[in-house]
């Protein structure tokens, strides 16, 4: 084969290779989403927090209809969502971004057209998110952000399907404040007989702190103990429970809508039975926490009991 057959054969060849470029359509890159929390740490306190999550489309897409389900942690709930429209100004909250968002799911058809009378579409570029983060939140890494999500671009192609925008925000617990409690207690009567009944009674006088705890009565002479017939516990204590054998627990530490309980509450009246056989003697009732109980205040710290001056009878 001569030079001039090979020069010829070698442009035919790069002239086929520029044709089949110019004929092959240039392919855009798949669109993604990707999610960012801001803050992504944060320490649990006594007070709600704000965390606000930022869903970043890989690049503007012209849309006529968007959905996803909000990834909302247990505890946390939604203050407010809305799309991030380049074009033109897309505001709401949860209840007013559209007709669709309910539920922890954000979904709108922008029909053809953002507006009526626009001939532009929606240049959507992301999402935002703003959660509450309740008080005394649980810790642990907790998943934010969007699930789920399906954009359909203006030739009403589903352009991104099924895919999921989360991140997480790590949560670390506090340290609840301690407190204390002062109790009082009496007995009635002073001085009984053999085979009679004396009643005690239980008063928290403060109310420093106290939502929560086990406690044990009992009465002795340091020798001899006398039978509990009977407790009474005041039935306005949330989770006021007679655990049996002298001992009650109430209330339920760190829960939702857990509150201290107020000054001079009765916490429990206690009968202790005498019998003709009981030794006589100076008889003290004692109040105690439990081993491996506790006193509580109402974000589960614990709580210093006083439970007084000694209450006796004979």
């Amino acid at each position: 084969m001569n030079a001039r057959k090979s020069s010829k054969l070698l442009a035919l060849f790069l002239s086929l290779v520029l044709c089949l470029g110019l004929c092959v359509p240039a392919m855009a890159a798949d669109l993604t989403a990707s999610a960012a929390a801001s803050p992504d740490t944060l320490t649990a306190t006594d007070a709600a927090q704000t965390v606000t999550v930022t869903v970043t489309l890989s690049e503007a897409v012209q849309v006529t209809a968007y959905s996803a389900n909000i990834s909302t942690p247990d505890g946390w709930s939604v203050s407010a969502a809305k799309a991030s429209i380049n074009n033109k100004a897309e505001t709401g909250t949860a209840g007013a971004i559209n007709a669709g968002y309910n539920n922890g799911k954000i979904a709108k058809a922008l029909v053809n057209e953002y507006g009526a009378g626009e001939n532009e579409f929606a240049q959507l570029t992301g999402f935002t998110v703003t959660y509450t983060v309740p008080a005394n939140a649980a810790a642990g890494a907790q998943t934010v952000g969007l699930t789920a999500l399906e954009i359909t671009n203006q030739a009403g192609a589903v352009v991104l399907t099924g895919a999921n925008a989360t991140t997480t925000v790590t949560v670390s617990g506090s340290t609840p404040a301690t407190g204390s409690a002062v109790f009082e207690a009496a007995v009635s009567p002073a001085s009984v007989t053999q085979g009679e009944s004396v009643t005690a009674t239980l008063t928290l006088k403060t109310a420093d702190a106290l939502a929560a705890g086990v406690l044990q009565f009992a009465a002795t002479n340091g020798t001899n103990s006398l039978a509990v017939s009977s407790i009474t516990m005041n039935s306005a204590i949330p989770g006021a429970v007679n655990e049996g054998n002298g001992k009650i627990s109430f209330g339920n530490p760190g829960s939702a809508g857990a509150a201290n309980l107020g000054a001079d509450t009765l916490i429990a009246t206690v009968t202790f039975a005498t019998t003709a056989s009981t030794p006589v003697g100076t008889y003290t009732f004692s109040v105690t926490v439990p081993d491996g109980q506790s006193l509580t205040n109402a974000a589960g710290g614990t709580v210093t009991p006083d439970f007084g001056a000694a209450a006796t009878f004979e």
